[in-house]
């Protein structure tokens, strides 16, 4: 029986040639439709698997009809009949993700990673599945193969730095931005990101150096001269973060932020009648901003403990100032932001506030009125 087949098994490939020659030629003039059928005939009966690249034509023939839910479907059978075809699988991959099946994405880039056939824009895109799925500590290794591969990669690199932000492995992530700045020192955004961070950690030296830098690039930035002013603030600097907080100021207008930063300046400075307008304005544009309410309350606290240490004894002068103090901490209170210093700030000043002994004795004394305290009624 065998030589009588013969004839029939080179009849159906010719059909099968015949088929794939006219699918092929209609692809490549872009009749895609037409090519469907035909295409279609060599994935029915290639029993012999001869025409491997068929489903990838006809899943980009739909693809490109613009039916992608039967492209997909296209690919899907495609990679069950030849599992090894790589670009099957990135193509099923790609509809997955278009569609938001990222699970379903992950799988065919795993499958394609542990055959050992992922290439490195394959190992980008299962990356970027993670962090999309949620799944930021598997992206995080494979971020890390992509910079260790192109030290260069500059987006492999944000992305890890994001990773290692998030995830609360500070050291890395301010290592990674010293080696980016290593390779690109005028790299604006790695300077903000790393100053912020060293003032975070009260690196206030090394946060002012690099903010300085920034601003020698981009001189108007808002945001650096506000962190450049608080980092020349906690230095005791005070004069000078007073000019840096006007200069952002000019920039910004009458920000409540800012506002409250210049009236810790001033009172830094023991200028007490500015930083107090300061406090009011920034109280002016936000009435229940805790910030304001705890720098107006550290100005009366502040004068009023310099007053006694220039006396060397507590008066009812200083109890009442302590009491405004104490007022604007409790006002603080108000505010999730600032509660907890302010409920320790008014525990600290407990002390120090007028009894009904102190008021009794001073019935007619219902403000301070000495020397230390005149800025108070201007």
């Amino acid at each position: 029986m065998a030589p009588l087949d013969a004839p029939r098994q080179d009849s159906g490939r010719a059909a099968l040639e015949k088929s794939w020659s006219r699918g092929w030629d209609h692809y490549q003039h872009r009749r895609y439709a037409e090519a469907l059928p035909h295409f279609w005939q060599v994935a029915t009966h290639d029993t012999s698997r001869r025409f491997e690249k068929v489903f990838n034509y006809l899943g980009q023939a739909y693809f490109k009809l613009g039916r992608a839910d039967s492209a997909l479907q296209v690919y899907a059978l495609g990679v069950a009949r030849f599992p090894a075809d790589d670009n099957l699988r990135r193509n099923l991959a790609f509809l997955h993700t278009s569609r938001g099946n990222y699970a379903a994405a992950i799988t065919q880039y795993r499958e394609l990673q542990q055959r050992g056939q992922a290439t490195l824009e394959d190992l980008r895109r299962l990356a970027g599945l993670y962090r999309r799925a949620g799944r930021e500590q598997e992206a995080l290794p494979l971020f890390e193969t992509l910079l260790a591969a192109n030290p260069g990669d500059a987006e492999a690199r944000r992305q890890l730095e994001e990773l290692y932000q998030s995830s609360g492995e500070t050291e890395k992530w301010l290592a990674s931005l010293e080696q980016t700045l290593a390779r690109q020192p005028e790299d604006t955004l790695s300077l903000l990101r790393l100053a912020g961070a060293r003032l975070e950690r009260r690196e206030y030296q090394s946060a002012l150096a690099l903010l300085d830098r920034y601003l020698a690039l981009a001189p108007s930035t808002t945001k650096a001269l506000g962190l450049k002013g608080e980092a020349q603030k906690n230095l005791g600097q005070f004069a000078a973060a007073l000019a840096t907080f006007e200069q952002a100021r000019a920039r910004a207008g009458h920000d409540a932020t800012l506002l409250v930063q210049i009236a810790a300046c001033h009172c830094g400075l023991r200028q007490y009648a500015a930083a107090r307008s300061c406090a009011q304005q920034a109280l002016q544009r936000r009435a229940d901003y805790g910030s304001a309410l705890l720098v107006l309350g550290e100005i009366y606290e502040t004068c009023a403990r310099e007053c006694v240490r220039a006396k060397g004894r507590v008066e009812f002068d200083d109890k009442l100032v302590f009491q405004l103090a104490y007022e604007a901490y409790d006002q603080a209170q108000q505010d999730s932001a600032t509660r907890t210093e302010a409920k320790q700030r008014m525990a600290a000043l407990a002390s120090l506030l007028p009894g009904s002994e102190d008021y009794f004795m001073n019935k007619n004394h219902g403000q301070a009125t000495g020397p230390c305290y005149a800025w108070l009624r201007h």
